[in-house]
This record gives C-alpha cells, structure tokens and sequence, in this order.
C-alpha cells in the first residue's frame, strides 16, 4: 500500500546570489554626490508531486512559486551640517542605507518562510490521503479490535493537531515580522518628509509604496493558510464521524454474533 513517503517532491531553486551593491561618493561642497543601488534577484521553486487519478494511473502536477524583490534607489541628497548658507559648509551624508538593507532582508526572509508555508500545505495534503487510504485498509481486515481502531486513529489526529498547532505559530510570529517591518517603513517615510529634494522624497515613496503592496500580497497568503488549516480540521472532524460509525458499526457485529 503507498504510503505518505511515496509522494514524491522536488524542489528547484534558481537564484544567483543576492546582490547588494552600494556605492558611496564624496566630493567638494561645490559637487558633492552621493549614490546608492541594490538589487535581490528573483527565487523560483518549482514543487512536482504525482496524483491518482480516477481508474487508476498518475498524472504529475507542478507547482511553480516564484518569490520577488526588485528594490533600487535613486541617489541620496546630502545636507549641509555646518554652514547654513551652503559656503565653506561640511556635508553628512544621510544614514538611510544600512536602515533600508535591513528592511530588504526582513523582506527577503519573509518570501522564504511563505514558501516553506507552501510546502507544509503539501506535506498536510499527503497526510490527509494517507490517513484515508488506513481508514480504508481498517475497514477491509476483519477481526481487528475495536480497541486497535481507536489506538490508530487517534495516533494520527495528534500528529495532524500537532502539525497545524505548529504552523499556526509560525504563521503568528510572520505576521509579528510584518509588522515590525511595516513600521520600520513608516519611520522612514517620515523621515524623507525632511529631505529637501521633492523628486528625491517621490522616487523614495514610491519605493514604500511598492513594499507596502508587497506586505498586502503575504497577508493575502497569510489568508490561504488559514484557510488550508480549517480544511484540515473539517477533515480530522470526518474522521472523528468515520470512527463513531465503525464503533457503532463493531458493536452491531458483537451483538449479532
């Protein structure tokens, strides 16, 4: 009989390594510039798992999941920090690129995590079949204790309580992630409102902008976890019916017998 190890999964990831290329220039007060650019490439998973199909025989399915993040900024202004009539005044350069690189990572960290969520979601799938095809297997022996059926299901609805328990907690600490990220963001944007350059505080908002629909499509994935968690508790509330109708079904053979 298959077993929840004969699904088979295969995971590609393509990626070059992630590239965060920052350039610094300092010049004289009469044509200072300061420059700053960073790229993530791209990260595909691509999942391949087989399933029966009616009257017999498997058909592959693929998934493909790609997680992205594309940031590049424009060039920084610098401020005048001594000498406020812009002669014989030192520049400063302001500290915006070690803040924006950690938020780009926290970013990157959550697209992985939500990936691993996906894959959780297929490894639920294969349990539910498994726990099906032993239900059915119980129901084909004959003279298996009533006691035996309990042992086996109730072994495999606390590993399955177990496992959503789990992914639960990890779906809470990503959305606590998100926030923090999230306000990181607002932090920043109220500090561009100080940058005297309008064009420079447009491209930079618009950059916000971006993440923020970025946080706006992980809560949506959020959802659809959720959602797979509450098919999993309608299934093992199936399975709980199923035992009840076997125990039922056990005690109609003793007493005919």
């Amino acid at each position: 009989m298959p077993t929840i190890y004969d699904v088979q999964r295969e995971e590609l990831y393509t990626a070059d390594s992630r590239l965060n290329t920052t350039y610094d220039t300092y010049c004289s007060p009469g044509g200072g510039a300061v420059g700053y650019t960073s790229a993530i490439v791209p990260r595909q998973v691509i999942i391949t798992r087989p399933v029966k199909q009616y009257g017999g025989g498997n058909r592959g399915v693929t998934s493909k999941l790609t997680a992205s993040q594309t940031i590049s900024g424009n060039s920084i202004p610098l401020r005048n920090a001594v000498g406020g009539d812009g002669g014989g005044g030192k520049w400063a350069l302001v500290p915006f690129n070690s803040q924006r690189t950690e938020e780009k990572r926290q970013l990157a960290e959550l697209n992985d995590r939500f990936a691993e969520y996906i894959g959780k979601i297929r490894y639920l799938e294969a349990v539910n079949r498994k726990l099906s095809r032993d239900l059915d297997n119980i129901r084909s022996k004959k003279g298996i204790g009533l006691q035996r059926i309990r042992e086996i299901i109730t072994h495999e609805k606390k590993e399955a309580e177990d496992t959503l328990r789990r992914m639960d907690d990890d779906v809470r600490s990503g959305q606590n992630k998100r926030q923090e990220v999230e306000a990181r963001l607002k932090q920043a944007e109220q500090r561009l409102s100080n940058v005297q350059r309008p064009e420079h505080v447009n491209g930079i908002k618009n950059q916000l902008k971006q993440l923020r629909e970025k946080i706006i499509d992980l809560e949506k994935q959020i959802d659809l976890i959720r959602k797979a968690i509450a098919d999993n508790d309608d299934e093992i509330a199936f399975y709980n019916a199923e035992l009840q109708r076997i125990r039922a079904d056990y005690i109609y053979s003793k007493i005919i017998s």
